[in-house]
């Protein structure tokens, strides 16, 4: 939090923080009961500008193809590379070889618990958010099946 002073006042209640004046409650205490109530969460949204979507139900979509989200594993396979072009050579110069252009395509595949499949290629400007999106959503899938 900007701007946040800490306060050591711990008591049976937990934390607190004084934050522009105001007492704002970082760590409470709760009993068995209420923590045993927490609502699962949610699976980890596709970035932005790739073809695979998540609904608002917790469906999986790619392209006319649908699966539960719970269950479903996301697999990728890097067909990328990079390389220099000529007109990135003449107006950087020297500095076209630290300055590649991407290419190529990552294949993503989608796997449904019951082993229905759908594969899609995602540009690779959009890769690296899609692998690190893969992770996301494996490491939630796998916490919650």
């Amino acid at each position: 939090m900007c701007g946040a002073r800490p306060e050591s006042r711990i008591g049976n209640i937990g934390t607190r923080l004084l934050w522009r004046g105001h007492h704002v409650l970082t760590d409470q205490r709760m009993g068995p009961a209420m923590s045993s109530q927490k609502p699962a969460p949610e699976p980890p949204r596709p970035p932005r500008g790739a073809p695979i979507y998540l609904d608002g139900d917790g469906t999986l979509r790619v392209n006319q193809w649908r699966a539960p989200a719970r269950g479903a594993t996301v697999q990728t396979i890097d067909g990328t590379g990079k390389r220099v072009t000529v007109t990135r050579l003449f107006v950087t110069g020297v500095f076209a070889f630290a300055l590649k252009k991407k290419t190529g395509a990552l294949s993503v595949v989608v796997c449904a618990a019951d082993g229905d499949s759908a594969t899609v290629k995602v540009s690779a400007k959009k890769a690296q958010n899609v692998m690190a999106w893969a992770v996301a959503f494996n490491a939630w899938s796998e916490a919650n099946s």
